[in-house]
C-alpha cells in the first residue's frame, strides 16, 4: 500500500491519547499528527529582503520568497485541476511536485531527486542558512566581530606559571583594558607611557603630561595589557563556547 502523507496523517490522528506516552511523547506538548507538516510558516520580510537590481529595472527577490511563490502557485494549480475534473494521475504529479518544493524550501540540498523534477537553479533553503562556516550559528552567533579582541599565537614558556600564556607585545599594546582611576601615580604612569585613550580623549596627538596631571578619581583609563591580567583565550576553530578558556 502506498502510504502517502494524507494516509499517514489520518493514521496518526486515530492514535488514542492514552497510547501517546508509549511513543515516548508528551500528549500535552504534542501529538503524533503534529509530526506531519500541514502548514508552512512564512518568515517576515526582514528574513528574506528584496534586493534592488542595478542591471535591470525591478528587484531581485530572495530565494525563500521565490520558493514560497512556487508553493502558492502549485497549490492554485492543484485546486484548478480538481475543480476542472483533471485526471487523478495529473493531480498526483502536481501533489508530488508540491511536496518536493516544500522539502527544498527547508533543505535545498536534497539527494535522490528524479531528473525530470530536479530544480534548474540552486537555491538556499533554511538548512543552508544555518549550517556550515558561513551559517547563522558559526558565522554570526559563535564568532561575532567585536571590540577589544584580537587574534594571535599564544605560547607557553618555561619561565611562565602553569596558568599563564605569553602574548606578543604588538597585540598587548593594541588590546586595551578600561580601568577606573583609583591610584593616581599608577594611572599617571599609564597615561605617560602606554595608554591610548582617557574616556574619549585621544592621546596620540594630545599633551600626555598635561592630561596626566588633570586625571581625577573615577576617570576611565584605557590601558594596555600588563602581566597578571585575566584574559579570555579561544582556541580556533571555535565551534562552540567550550573553546574559550581564561588565562592570566
Amino acid at each position: 500500500e502506498n502510504l502517502n502523507p494524507l494516509v499517514v496523517l489520518n493514521l496518526f490522528k486515530r492514535i488514542p491519547a492514552e497510547d501517546v506516552p508509549l511513543l515516548l511523547m508528551n500528549p500535552e506538548a504534542g501529538k503524533p499528527s503534529d509530526l506531519i507538516l500541514t502548514r508552512l510558516l512564512v518568515p517576515p520580510l526582514c528574513i528574506r529582503p528584496s534586493v534592488v537590481s542595478d542591471l535591470k529595472s525591478g528587484t531581485n527577490e530572495d530565494d525563500l520568497t521565490m520558493k514560497l511563490t512556487e508553493i502558492i502557485f502549485l497549490n492554485d494549480v492543484i485546486k484548478k485541476h480538481r475543480i476542472s475534473g483533471a485526471k487523478t494521475q495529473m493531480i498526483m504529479e502536481d501533489w508530488d511536485f508540491l511536496q518536493l518544493q516544500c522539502a527544498l524550501y527547508i533543505n535545498s540540498e536534497l539527494s535522490g531527486i528524479p531528473l525530470n523534477m530536479a530544480p534548474k537553479k540552486w537555491t538556499r533553503g533554511f538548512v543552508q542558512r544555518l549550517k556550515g562556516k558561513q551559517g547563522r550559528f558559526r558565522g554570526n552567533l559563535s564568532g561575532k566581530r567585536v571590540d577589544f579582541s584580537g587574534r594571535t599565537v599564544i605560547s607557553p614558556d618555561p619561565n611562565l606559571r602553569i596558568d599563564e600564556v605569553a602574548v606578543p607585545v604588538h597585540v598587548a599594546k593594541i588590546l586595551t583594558f578600561p580601568e577606573k582611576v583609583s591610584d593616581h601615580s599608577a594611572a599617571q604612569f599609564f597615561v605617560l607611557n602606554s595608554v591610548f585613550y582617557i574616556i574619549f580623549w585621544f592621546l596620540k596627538y594630545g599633551n600626555r603630561e598635561k592630561m596626566a596631571q588633570e586625571l581625577k578619581y573615577g576617570d576611565i583609563v584605557e590601558r594596555h595589557l600588563i602581566d597578571g591580567d585575566v584574559v579570555l583565550f579561544n582556541r580556533q576553530p571555535s565551534l562552540h563556547k567550550l573553546s574559550i578558556m581564561a588565562h592570566l
